[in-house]
C-alpha cells in the first residue's frame, strides 16, 4: 500500500514546493515506499483532504508538508486546527503519521524551515512505518508457530 503525502502549496514559491516534496519523494523512493502526492491550496484544506483521500482509498502512512507566514492569531489558530486534524484523521485510520507543516514570521524562514520540517515527517512516518512491519512480522510468526504446536 502508498504512503499518502498532502502538500499545501500557497505560502511558498513553486521552486521551493518542489524542493520540499522532492525531499519527501527521494526518502521514499530511496526506502522503495510507493506514495501518492496531492496539492492543495493552502494549509486548511490539508486536514479534509486527507481525511477524504483516506477514506477513498487504502494508505499506509500519511505525511503532511506545507507552512503558515505569520505569527498572528489567526495564523496560529489555522495551525492548530490543522494539526489536530490531520493527527486525529491519522488516529481514526491507524496510521503513521509524518507531520511537516511549520508556522514562521517570514517568508525566507519559511521556506528553510519547510526543507527541515518535510524531512523530519518523512523520516517519521518511515520510522514508524518500520515499526508497525516488524511487529506485523512478530504477530505473523506467532501465529504461525501457534498453528503448528
Amino acid at each position: 500500500m502508498p504512503v499518502l503525502l498532502v502538500e499545501a502549496t500557497a505560502e511558498v514559491s513553486a521552486s521551493t514546493n518542489s524542493v520540499n516534496a522532492n525531499v519527501v519523494r527521494e526518502l521514499l523512493e530511496t526506502q522503495r515506499i510507493a506514495f501518492d502526492h496531492l496539492k492543495v491550496s493552502n494549509i486548511s484544506a490539508i486536514a479534509p483532504t486527507s481525511w477524504i483521500a483516506l477514506d477513498s482509498a487504502e494508505y499506509e502512512g500519511l505525511i503532511v508538508i506545507g507552512g503558515i507566514v505569520g505569527k498572528d492569531e489567526r495564523s496560529l489558530t489555522l495551525f492548530r486546527e490543522c494539526a489536530r486534524n490531520v493527527h486525529d484523521a491519522a488516529m481514526q485510520h491507524s496510521m503513521p503519521l509524518g507531520f511537516g507543516v511549520v508556522v514562521t514570521s517570514s517568508t525566507s524562514e519559511l521556506e528553510s524551515s519547510m526543507l527541515n520540517a518535510s524531512k523530519e515527517a518523512a523520516l517519521s512516518c518511515v520510522e514508524v512505518l518500520r515499526i508497525l512491519h516488524h511487529y506485523q512480522v512478530m504477530e505473523h510468526e506467532s501465529d504461525i508457530s501457534t498453528y503448528q504446536n
